[in-house]
């Protein structure tokens, strides 16, 4: 069986804020599992994949347009 993992726990092993694992969910980049109504997990496999590649956060900024 697959173990879940909570935010905190995920964050804590990537070397990321709560928040940053929130935003990740929000915006797919990483798959959550929902036991109950309110709680979130994430698959350890997703997580353990994550460290070995790697995590670089998307751009805010759109393309600059120098003129």
């Amino acid at each position: 069986m697959t173990k879940l993992l909570r935010v905190e726990e995920a964050a804590e092993r990537l070397g990321l804020k709560p928040a940053t694992i929130r935003k990740m969910l929000f915006r797919r980049e990483l798959v959550g599992v929902k036991p109950t109504k309110r709680a979130v997990r994430i698959r350890e496999e997703d997580v353990e994949a994550l460290c070995r590649v790697g995590y670089q956060a998307r751009s805010q900024a759109g393309p600059r347009h120098d003129a």
